[in-house]
């Protein structure tokens, strides 16, 4: 019983394998780190916020006019051509 000789890949093959290789690789790091990247700024824009956000399991806003009435911590200054309005 004789097997057959192992043949050796062509060294085009080769690199061409190595090649998708380091391609899927990198495209593998670069979505972890796109994942992580989101996530961190997340926190970081949350940590950076005065009130907490508002996640995805907010209920739907009841019908009817919107009145809202809130006490801001400091004054509002909104700049504008020239002028500054401030609002309380």
């Amino acid at each position: 019983m004789t097997d057959a000789p192992e043949q050796r890949p062509r060294p085009a093959d080769l690199w061409r394998q190595r090649g998708i290789r380091a391609l899927r690789i990198t495209r593998d790091v670069s979505v972890r780190g796109w994942r992580w990247w989101a996530r961190t700024w997340d926190r970081l824009v949350a940590a950076l916020q005065d009130e907490a956000p508002v996640g995805a399991g907010a209920g739907p806003s009841p019908p009817g006019p919107l009145v809202e009435q809130r006490d801001a911590p400091r004054l509002i200054a909104v700049p504008a051509q020239g002028y500054v309005y401030s609002f309380y």
